[in-house]
C-alpha cells in the first residue's frame, strides 16, 4: 500500500511510473484478455474476467494521472512528462469509451453471438 500512496503522490520516478505502472499494467491486461478469449473460456467467465480488468484498469491508469501530474507539479515540466501525461490521458479515456460501449456486451450478450 505504501507503493500505492507514493504513486499517486507522484514521490515515484517518471519512469517507474509510466514504464512501470502504466506500460506493465496495460499488456497484462491485455495478456489477460487474449488469455481468456484463446482459452476458449466460457461467455459468462470472459465478461467477468473482462469487466474486472476494466475496473482495475481504469483505477491504476486514475492513479498514474495523478502520479505524473504531482510529479511534474513538484519538478519543473518536461517534454518527457509532457508526452507521458498525454499518453496516459488518452488511453485512460479511451478506457472509459470502451467501458461505455461494453455496456451492451454485458447487457446484451446474445446480439453478439
Amino acid at each position: 500500500m505504501d507503493v500505492l500512496k507514493r504513486l499517486v503522490k507522484g514521490e515515484l520516478s517518471l519512469v517507474t511510473t509510466f514504464w512501470v505502472w502504466f506500460l506493465l499494467s496495460n499488456a497484462v491486461f491485455f495478456l489477460l484478455i487474449f488469455f481468456v478469449v484463446y482459452m476458449y473460456i466460457s461467455w459468462s467467465i470472459f465478461i467477468s474476467v473482462f469487466a474486472a480488468s476494466l475496473i482495475i484498469k481504469l483505477i491504476i491508469e486514475f492513479m498514474v494521472i495523478l502520479g505524473i501530474f504531482f510529479r511534474l507539479k513538484k519538478s519543473k515540466i518536461t517534454l518527457w512528462g509532457s508526452i507521458s501525461m498525454l499518453i496516459v490521458t488518452f488511453s485512460f479515456v479511451f478506457t472509459i469509451i470502451l467501458m461505455i460501449l461494453s455496456i451492451g456486451l454485458i447487457f446484451y450478450p446474445e446480439e453478439f453471438y
